[in-house]
């Protein structure tokens, strides 16, 4: 992927331009989309880090393996967060984690920590299959709870952790690891899909691809077995459940609707180690109107790596990590705003480069097509969110509900997958 010069964006020529609609348009992403509330600059994180975000929250991760370890990471760079104590029943892992926070206290059973007062918040980085119980003891001892994605590996325990965050009520916050719904660059691009830029929408495509066997090494047989858990179809919802849950919830969020019918396909291709959870996966996800989102994850092959295409019949929109671009039909009918947007090239094509919080960037005396910001990771913005209703009393972007669903497509996703079947939705399946 080359990059061009930046036509870039003359910031009074803009300001000349037209009017104030048309400045919301472009910078502040179709804001006349009234029912979307993207996230704000103290928020989405650019330039407010000498803001006070308010009292200090102590709070305490449960599961100190890789991903407990990057949530730890992302804590310590935020302001307002103390973590107070860290659980794991490996010891390494208990040791590794006190290098990232040594003044906290560190448990074997996560029941000490349910039961420290002071502990208000609670991480939950578990394996998916330990989340149940967790989750749930976790909100009777009345803390609020950010539980990692998926919420559960099967339909019966999401189902029982999604009741009890609702019975808690609104005093709890209970928040789940489905980050691209805090992420301003996610809101940004669904404002844009949302208003209908993109035309009649078609289809969209997805793909995951990495080149690691996700097997670990460990000191024992039986240490093995439990750290390996994603490759054993007992433990683990295999790579839809694990990566490709935030694909399908980022396109029922966009298409804001449900998908009725999946087709799968996989295969064991390539690690053929002993694991019965397939390296390679294809899915074809059904939505109302015709339109179909189409999955794919591997393993073993890096190419591409991670991105999203949602296509339509003006316009389609690529995004890649944290960045996304516009690509207009050369007969599609002219946006006011497009004229003063960045471009950047690609190959044969002419992308529009869509920049988060441009609003918040001009109003700084910044020009979003040179000055943005490096984005941070997604986790950071669902982290702050977290922290945010807890503070606020509000609910998440990705409260129980968006969990569950989430949750319930990727499962019977998965079950297609293995099954290489094509499974109709019911919509009891999502009923609590």
């Amino acid at each position: 992927m080359t990059q061009s010069k930046s036509s870039g964006l003359d910031r009074r020529t803009f300001l000349r331009a037209g009017s104030l609609g048309t400045l919301g348009m472009l910078l502040g992403g179709m804001n006349s989309v009234a029912e979307i509330r993207a996230p704000s600059s103290a928020e989405n994180g650019y330039g407010d880090e000498d803001e006070d975000p308010g009292r200090t929250v102590s709070c305490a991760v449960i599961g100190a393996g890789p991903r407990g370890r990057e949530l730890l990471e992302t804590l310590t760079r935020l302001r307002g967060v103390r973590v107070v104590s860290v659980c794991d029943t490996y010891e390494p892992f208990r040791r590794r984690a006190k290098r990232l926070v040594d003044d906290a206290d560190t448990f074997q059973d996560y029941r000490s920590i349910l039961e420290d007062r002071q502990v208000e918040a609670v991480f939950v980085a578990t394996p998916s299959h330990q989340h149940r119980n967790i989750a749930i003891e976790a909100l009777e001892a009345g803390k609020h709870v950010y539980c990692e994605a998926p919420l559960a590996a099967d339909i019966d325990d999401a189902r029982a952790i999604a009741r009890a965050a609702r019975d808690a009520g609104n005093k709890r916050i209970f928040q789940v690891g489905q980050q691209y719904r805090a992420e301003p660059q996610h809101h940004h691009v669904r404002q844009f899909v949302r208003a209908g830029a993109l035309g009649q929408t078609l289809f969209a495509r997805s793909h995951w691809s990495r080149r690691e066997s996700w097997r670990r090494a460990a000191p024992t047989r039986e240490r093995e077995n439990e750290i390996n858990w994603r490759l054993s179809r007992e433990t683990s919802p295999g790579l839809i459940g694990e990566v490709g849950i935030h694909a399908l919830d980022v396109a029922s969020w966009f298409l804001d609707s449900r998908p009725t019918a999946i087709t799968g396909r996989s295969g064991l291709l390539y690690w053929n180690d002993g694991r019965d959870v397939p390296d390679t996966v294809n899915a074809l996800l059904e939505y109302p109107n015709g339109v179909n989102l189409t999955f794919e994850a591997t393993l073993a092959n890096s190419y591409q790596g991670i991105g999203d295409v949602i296509c339509g019949s003006d316009s389609a929109i690529l995004m890649q990590e944290n960045r996304a671009w516009m690509f207009r039909e050369a007969d599609a009918p002219l946006l006011g705003w497009e004229v003063y947007a960045r471009r950047e090239q690609f190959f044969e094509k002419t992308g529009i480069s869509l920049v988060a919080d441009a609003t918040q960037l001009l109003q700084d005396g910044l020009d979003p097509a040179t000055d943005a910001p490096e984005p941070e990771p997604s986790v950071y913005y669902a982290l702050k969110d977290f922290f945010a209703c807890i503070r606020e009393g509000r609910t998440p972007y990705a409260d129980y509900q968006t969990g569950f669903e989430a949750a319930v497509t990727a499962i019977k996703t998965n079950q297609a997958v293995l099954e290489q079947s094509t499974i109709a939705f019911k919509d009891e399946w999502y009923t609590l």
